[in-house]
């Protein structure tokens, strides 16, 4: 059951994002817990991941509470 609008979002595991290792979700969990992502160039610069690994999570879905922030920009 996920969520379809403002609230509490359904989370997938670190795991369940075959090729993320234990490093990089760790520093992905460091950014967020200083201040969440404001996009995806927010995401880049912050974690300091490498495209593959951007790819990973947006192929997982991780990166869809970004897509929100996008589509309100203008």
């Amino acid at each position: 059951m996920g969520s379809t609008g403002p609230g509490p979002a359904t989370r997938r595991g670190r795991t369940s994002v075959h090729g993320l290792s234990q490093e990089a979700a760790a520093t992905l969990l460091a950014a967020r817990a200083e201040q969440p992502s404001r996009d995806l160039d927010d995401v880049d610069r912050r974690a300091g991941l490498n495209a593959k690994l951007l790819e990973l999570l947006a192929t997982a879905g991780a990166l869809t509470s970004l897509d929100a922030a996008r589509r309100g920009a203008t």
